[in-house]
Order: C-alpha cells, then sequence, then structure tokens
C-alpha cells in the first residue's frame, strides 16, 4: 500500500485547491461553487476523477488531497469521517476508475511545511497552522484505508510517503507510526 519516497517535490498548482476553492471548475458549462462538507467534496474529487479517466489519463496524483481533506472535515461537525473515507476508497476501486492508477500523498510535519506552508485555505486560514491536525488527519485516512482493504483487495491506490530529510527523518514519531502501521497491514 505504500511506496516511500525520498524526493523533494516541485512546487506546481494543484488541481485539488482548485476544487476547494471553485467546485467542478473542470466542467466550463456547469455552474459549481465551492464544496461546504467533506461529502461534497468527496463528491467532486470523484467527479473529477471520472473526467480525469475520461480524459484519457492514466495516472492521477493528488499530492493536496489531506489538508483539504482535513479542511472539509473540521468545518463540519456532523461528518462521519469513516464513512466519508470508506466510500472514497470505495468509489476510486470501481468502474470506471479501474484503467487509472490513483496516487496519494503521505506526509511528515516537515514535508508538510515545505509543501504547504504558505498556503490558505479557502476562507483564509493558513494552512501551517494547522500541520498537527493534518498529521493526524492522515492517520485517520491510513487507519481507515488498511481496514477497508484488509477485506477488500483494492488495487487502485497507491499512498506515497514524503519523510525524509536530509539523510535523515525529520519527524520521527510519525515515521515509526506509519512503519508499525504498513507492517501490520502487510502481515
Amino acid at each position: 500500500m505504500f511506496w516511500v519516497s525520498k524526493e523533494k517535490l516541485p512546487r506546481r498548482n494543484f488541481d485539488t485547491e482548485r476544487i476547494a476553492e471553485q467546485g467542478m471548475f473542470f466542467y466550463p458549462s456547469y455552474k459549481s461553487s465551492a464544496p461546504n462538507h467533506l461529502s461534497t467534496f468527496v463528491d467532486f474529487m470523484k467527479e473529477y476523477l471520472f473526467y480525469m479517466e475520461a480524459e484519457g489519463v492514466g495516472l492521477i496524483t493528488l499530492e493536496d488531497l489531506f489538508p483539504y481533506m482535513w479542511y472539509f472535515w473540521d468545518k463540519d461537525p456532523i461528518c462521519f469521517t469513516n464513512r466519508e473515507i470508506e466510500r472514497f476508497i470505495y468509489s476510486i476501486n470501481q468502474d470506471p476508475f479501474m484503467r487509472m492508477c490513483i496516487r496519494i500523498f503521505v506526509y511528515d510535519s516537515h514535508y508538510l511545511k515545505e509543501q504547504f506552508g504558505d498556503r490558505k485555505f479557502p476562507d483564509g486560514s493558513s494552512m501551517k497552522d494547522h500541520i498537527g491536525d493534518i498529521l493526524e488527519f492522515q492517520k485517520l485516512f491510513l487507519i481507515e484505508a488498511d481496514r477497508v482493504c484488509r477485506s477488500n483487495f483494492f488495487r487502485n491506490l497507491v499512498c506515497t510517503i514524503f519523510f525524509y530529510k536530509d539523510d535523515r527523518y525529520d519527524d520521527p514519531e510519525f515515521v515509526d507510526w506509519v512503519w508499525t502501521s504498513n507492517l501490520q497491514a502487510i502481515l
């Protein structure tokens, strides 16, 4: 389920951010606004993936999925987080998505700060103020993904973990947690 990387990520614009701010921007004739709830955000992400698959894209990388999933989860006190995570995992493993690979990035605190420290959420709040919250949300996602994938064979989710800095681990607690949970998942 996990792929570990030591590479540095280039800065670029992410479509997840546009979905969080504009809704379904990829359908120009559709009047859409920004989602207000995690369930709507998940639906918009599924629609975006369907759109990209129809365009013939074979690999989708969702580098900033977790910060925005956390943002909508935090805004929505009635949200059933595990249900939404499960719904997302099941949906990306159904037709028509079976022809493409979906890659989700998981970051330690160092990478979260480096990649998103200067970015803002749609309400104007700073991502850097919520690094710890996003780390905890990633754990919640990975625990639920493990639970779902233990009872189902899903091939269409690759989690790439970024947590290496200058030949050492910058966030050893998170690294230990990821290694332990990944080891439990494959045993």
